[in-house]
């Protein structure tokens, strides 16, 4: 009785282990799947990263953004909300541009510029460029 008390356990033991292994493979494998990359939103791909003003990231697919977004002004609610989802914490802003929150959820200051009180201020050593308001209030 003791034995096969013993070898149910050991069975039951590997079996759930196997389980283990094949659930933790599976996770795996689903997670890093290929990112689906749809086509760039008009205005946020370039080809040539000299044409963008305060510099340039790659985003999940590889593709050149410029870092300061076009002025959302002519596009269709739709897309100037998918763009703001879509828009990175690492994009680099301009002077008296909107920066900071939780986790840099607005965006950083580009070079030259420090985020105050949610808001770039100094001088952008790209476009030298300069905020016009030097001491934001917080």
């Amino acid at each position: 009785m003791q034995a096969s008390l013993y070898k149910y356990s050991v069975i039951s033991l590997a079996s759930t282990l196997f389980g283990l292994i094949v659930i933790a493979s599976i996770m795996t494998t689903a997670h890093s799947g290929p990112t689906r990359c749809g086509p760039c939103l008009q205005g946020t791909c370039v080809s040539n990263p000299d044409d963008c003003r305060y510099g340039h990231f790659h985003d999940s697919c590889g593709r050149i953004v410029c870092s300061k977004a076009p002025s959302a002004s002519n596009m269709a609610g739709l897309e100037r909300l998918m763009r703001r989802i879509s828009r990175t914490a690492r994009s680099l802003k301009g002077p008296d541009e909107k920066c900071g929150g939780l986790y840099d959820y607005f965006g950083r200051c580009g070079h030259g510029l420090v985020c105050r009180c949610n808001q770039c201020v100094g001088c952008s050593e790209d476009t030298m460029e300069c905020s016009t308001i030097n001491n934001p209030n917080c």
